[in-house]
């Protein structure tokens, strides 16, 4: 028969029963997790609870335990559920009144179906039952009943609980992180850039962390990085850390640069000495080159097409070079530091030799008053356009630059010369300069 329900036994119940207020049917295929260790109060109840099991799922957890009631008697069994640790909810407090309730985390309607998890009037039997409820932080389960068979008039009595930890949240992969890489001239006081490639999903937070031989330098976070002397010989890597909120974060490092080498301090644009003609021979003259010592060595180009074989300090300009500039290319090398090359200022068209450009002759009194004529002869190849310039003791004479020339009075007791210049496009000009009279004699 139904046992008695006094106004006080009426407001424990009722309490009891508010707890489970919320509580949703059983869930398919809920992700269970391990069972929650569960302690028990020792205490003799009414009806007597064993076989504990209080398990969290992803959305909530379930409560399974066998009961037997005294015989002669019905007693109610009640849940309580907390969002908080048995630190906050003591396992230890043991009426279970409206005094020490706490903050249910069930708000909802009272159904009238839980007002007591064993069913009224069985014996014995197994309850399972299952809850919706947050498992963002720690939730704690706790049973009760009452002492004594019918008697609830001391409230009812902690018997078995557990405290289910939170549910850790879903942690995503990010789908795509490439591997970054390294742009740059790997020396002292170049920037290197790491270019991390396309994170996915977007967006995806990137941090910069650059190192040394492995070791992190402190400070260097951006996407570029300078390199300092104390890098010299060290191998250089960047990592790449992708952060997302709900995502694992990643990092990911650029394959290890070759060590990091030096500048050389003195790095002087070479020069070119001689007649640029075909024929002619060029000389590079590289300048000083520093810290010494570096090791030098030299390419000639003609309109910027190196020169096969041509890697010498000197360069016989050969007919092929006939209307082209040479450069010469000088490259300094030395362990530990970085490899330089500098190239001279070009040089005017490489102009062709005439074949042919003899010595000119005189002819005439060599006589005050007396006129010479100077005899060219046959350059080639034709046509040459000549010029001339007549000299006394090797001083040119000032509008003397026919083919012939009168001797002043001011001739005596010199010598006279004739040069005779050829020139013609595409070729070197050419200056022949006739043997020197005897001296001029004063007129008769």
């Amino acid at each position: 028969m139904k046992m008695p329900w006094s106004t006080s036994i009426l407001a424990a119940t009722l309490a009891g029963a508010l707890l489970l207020a919320g509580a949703a049917p059983a869930v398919a295929d809920a992700a269970a997790e391990a069972p929650s260790p569960v302690v028990t109060s020792g205490k003799v109840s009414a009806p007597a609870i064993s076989n504990v099991v209080v398990v969290g799922d992803a959305a909530g957890f379930s409560i399974d335990f066998d009961y037997q009631q005294p015989l002669g008697g019905w007693s109610p069994v009640a849940l309580g559920v907390y969002d908080g640790t048995s630190a906050q909810y003591p396992f230890a407090t043991s009426t279970f009144t409206t005094h020490n309730l706490g903050t249910n985390g069930h708000a909802g309607t009272f159904t009238g179906v839980d007002d007591t998890l064993v069913p009224y009037p069985d014996e014995s039997g197994h309850v399972s039952r299952r809850y919706a409820h947050s498992r963002s932080g720690p939730v704690t389960v706790m049973l009760f009943a009452a002492e004594r068979a019918c008697d609830c008039s001391l409230g009812l009595t902690f018997v078995a609980g557990a405290t289910i930890a939170p549910t850790p949240p879903v942690v995503k992969s990010l789908t795509v992180t490439p591997v970054p890489r390294l742009s740059g001239t790997v020396k002292v006081g170049s920037t290197l850039t790491v270019a991390p490639g396309a994170w996915a999903p977007a967006p995806v937070a990137l941090a910069y962390r650059w190192a040394l031989d492995g070791v992190t330098v402190a400070g260097a976070t951006k996407a570029t990085f300078t390199l300092p002397s104390s890098a010299a010989g060290k191998k250089v890597t960047a990592s790449v850390t992708g952060t997302k909120t709900g995502h694992a974060t990643v990092t990911k490092t650029s394959p290890a640069t070759a060590p990091v080498v030096r500048s050389l301090t003195g790095t002087p644009v070479p020069k070119l000495s001689g007649a640029v003609r075909v024929g002619s021979t060029l000389t590079v003259t590289p300048g000083t080159w520093a810290p010494a010592p570096v090791v030098l060595s030299y390419q000639w180009s003609l309109n910027g097409v190196v020169v096969a074989g041509a890697k010498g300090r000197t360069f016989v300009l050969p007919a092929s070079a006939a209307g082209k500039k040479a450069t010469a290319t000088v490259t300094g090398s030395k362990a530990g530091y970085a490899t330089v090359k500098t190239t001279s200022a070009a040089t005017m068209p490489v102009s062709r030799t005439l074949t042919a450009a003899p010595v000119p002759k005189l002819s005439g009194t060599v006589r005050a008053g007396s006129t010479l004529t100077v005899t060219p002869g046959n350059w080639a190849p034709a046509p040459v356009a000549l010029r001339y310039q007549w000299s006394l003791d090797g001083v040119a004479v000032k509008g003397a630059t026919t083919r012939t020339f009168a001797l002043p009075a001011s001739a005596v007791g010199k010598k006279v010369t004739a040069s005779v210049t050829g020139s013609r496009t595409g070729y070197a000009a050419v200056t022949k300069t006739s043997s020197p009279t005897a001296a001029v004699k004063p007129r008769a």
